[in-house]
């Protein structure tokens, strides 16, 4: 009868491995079938053929016909393919990207009285929305867009951010598990980051909107409009009029692959005393700044 520690002191005896046989087991079924080897009748385990076998050449094959002895070499790849399955299984590390924050020249104050306003606007949705007080955010983006005598593209503008804030507040109520509260806090960053880009947009037309920069007070007065007052210290305002030239020529196909800041900014060069044509005023945008192109 053969036993467990007769095959193990056989494999100590001349340098083999069981890399993974229960050799208990093993003898139970060497004893079952007459003492013969359980894969090969013509041999009786354990075998002298066996000794033969791990000399192989190719380690890949140093292993008796039974696989229960093997060279060491052969033991060595067994593991390290093994290793390298186990670690073909576990399941891929991803690196969530993070969301870059956009940031405004919160000391800027605006000189034109209408962009003030929208900036002043989407600053409050900001705040309301990092406080989860996503109706008011929206209702103040929406009078912000409706309100009397504003840019018609600046009105769009508000009212896509005013969009994004229902879709933040949609995602913030889908529940409380980890998962949502990071979605939640993910959504609300990417719309406060929205909303400083578009802040940082207004800001850019502000600089070139002035009454002083753009000269729309001079050119109103050629064509003989009044320019009513905002306020007793006689600031000017915008007419309605030239606010609808900046709506009308920001629309234009030509302009459909230019940024939002592109787009105004052509439409002001047309609009202002400079009386662009459109092929002048995308040149010179283009040529004040590249990034005005996408």
């Amino acid at each position: 009868m053969i036993t467990g520690e007769d095959l193990t002191a056989f494999a100590s005896e001349h340098g083999l491995i069981i890399p993974w046989k229960d050799v208990d087991e093993w003898a139970d079924m060497i004893n079952s079938n007459d003492g013969k080897c359980i894969c090969n009748e013509n041999r009786t385990c354990p075998c002298e053929e066996s000794l033969d076998d791990v000399k192989r050449e190719n380690p890949e094959n140093q292993i008796c016909a039974c696989f229960l002895f093997s060279s060491q070499a052969y033991s060595d790849k067994w593991k390290a393919g093994e290793k390298d399955k186990d670690t073909k299984k576990q399941p891929k590390q991803t690196h969530e990207k993070k969301i870059e924050a956009v940031f405004v020249d919160e000391k800027y104050v605006p000189e034109t009285p209408e962009i003030k306003t929208d900036i002043d606007a989407l600053k409050s949705a900001r705040e309301l929305i990092e406080r989860d007080q996503f109706n008011d955010a929206n209702e103040v983006l929406m009078e912000a867009a409706n309100k009397p005598g504003g840019c018609g593209i600046c009105a769009g503008y508000l009212l896509a951010e005013a969009k994004r804030v229902e879709l933040v507040e949609a995602v913030c109520s889908c529940g409380e598990s980890q998962f949502d509260v990071k979605r939640c806090k993910e959504e609300k960053q990417k719309a406060k980051n929205a909303q400083n880009g578009m802040i940082n947009l207004f800001i850019e037309v502000d600089k070139v909107s002035t009454p002083e920069a753009s000269g729309v007070d001079e050119l109103m007065e050629e064509k003989g409009n009044d320019v009513a007052t905002v306020d007793g210290n006689g600031e000017r305002k915008f007419r309605d009029e030239y606010h609808r030239c900046l709506s009308e020529k920001a629309q234009s196909t030509l302009l459909k692959d230019l940024t939002p800041q592109g787009k105004l900014c052509v439409a002001m060069k047309q609009c202002s005393k400079h009386q662009m044509t459109e092929d002048d005023a995308i040149e010179s945008c283009d040529a004040a700044k590249e990034l005005w192109k996408r």
